[in-house]
């Protein structure tokens, strides 16, 4: 009997010693749950969900805060098989804090400067200054274009050099880069072209752009250079476009439309009606170019807008000497004899 007492007290006792083993292997535990972990005892990101360090966006000095929904097109995405490829930093522009444009702030222009002008899609010969009053604000996509604007001119108290490309959206995308010196790249796909490139890109509305700029200057000139997305670009400015009183851009005729696979629309037709819509008027167009004034600014001051439209030239100076020699021993208004010396070539507006 003692015997049977001594028995029932040792099972007993390895029954209670057994009792948490069991509740933690069998029960399910309410307090479990999957991706997290307590305060203070480790990381706090959801396992397999990437930490900041491996993706761009997820780097403040990248990082777009804003995600525009496009207002009337979207863009295309690329057909093609070629590896996207991100930027190094070195090369982009943005990535100098000594050259940082203030995306959601303001430009530093000295209150030496009167007017701004705008060149997109500078390519490799960018539009100077035609005054020492006059700031500039030069941007591309390329980044070793974006580098030659940078090396041409040094001064961001004279020249604001961006690295972007300009759409209906605020965030990155992708860029075909095509033929020499990147002429004819598009966020698009080209029907054409082969890309010898596709990068990954920042992008900005023109809108955000403009409002970099200070309300108390007149923005003088906007040149656009987009390669099939110019409309869309001066679509994204919204009521902001009207700040500006002269605006050169490039727009399709019927025979180049095909040129990109796009389902935006870049036709001369498409920009006469926008731009009425507006409040401007058409100057001139040639085979790719035209050229509109702000009615509103123009009546206002009728002498400063037929002095532009009759007397204005528009200079460009060249980043890379190299394919342009001969043009530039022949037109540069700047003496010119070797490669090391500066080109820049003149002509009139429209």
């Amino acid at each position: 009997m003692r015997c049977c007492r001594r028995s029932l007290t040792l099972a007993a006792a390895v029954i209670l010693l057994l009792l948490p083993v069991l509740w933690y292997s069998v029960l399910p535990q309410p307090f479990a749950v999957v991706g997290y972990v307590v305060r203070g005892s480790g990381p706090s990101h959801v396992p397999n969900e990437p930490v900041r360090a491996e993706g761009r966006q997820f780097s403040t000095n990248d990082e777009r805060e804003t995600q525009r929904v496009p207002r009337d097109e979207v863009l295309p995405i690329p057909q093609t098989e070629t590896k996207v490829r991100i930027p190094n930093r070195t090369e982009g522009r943005q990535f100098s804090t000594k050259y940082e444009i203030p995306w959601g702030g303001v430009l530093p222009i000295p209150e030496t400067k009167t007017k701004v002008w705008i060149d997109i899609g500078t390519n490799i010969n960018p539009i100077v200054a035609p005054s020492g009053d006059v700031y500039m604000i030069l941007v591309d996509p390329i980044p070793k274009l974006v580098m030659n604007n940078e090396k041409a001119f040094p001064n961001p108290m004279d020249v604001a050099v961006v690295w972007s490309a300009i759409s209906n959206t605020t965030g990155t995308a992708i860029f075909n880069v095509y033929n020499k010196n990147g002429k004819s790249s598009s966020l698009a796909s080209a029907a054409s072209y082969k890309a010898s490139d596709v990068i990954e890109v920042p992008v900005h509305t023109l809108e955000e752009l403009l409002n970099t700029i200070p309300t108390d200057l007149e923005i003088e000139l906007l040149k656009t250079d987009m390669q099939g997305f110019d409309l869309v670009g001066l679509k994204s400015a919204g009521g902001s476009l009207t700040r500006v009183k002269m605006i050169t851009s490039e727009f399709l005729d019927r025979k180049g439309i095909k040129d990109y696979i796009t389902a935006v629309d870049n036709s001369m037709t498409a920009a006469a009606h926008y731009f009425k819509a507006l409040g401007f008027s058409q100057l001139s167009c040639g085979k790719l170019d035209c050229q509109y004034q702000n009615v509103r600014v123009c009546k206002r001051d009728p002498s400063s807008c037929a002095k532009f439209q009759n007397n204005q030239r528009m200079c460009r100076q060249f980043t890379d000497i190299e394919m342009n020699l001969a043009k530039c021993k022949k037109l540069s208004v700047t003496p010119f004899r070797a490669e090391g010396d500066k080109c820049t070539i003149c002509k009139p507006f429209g």
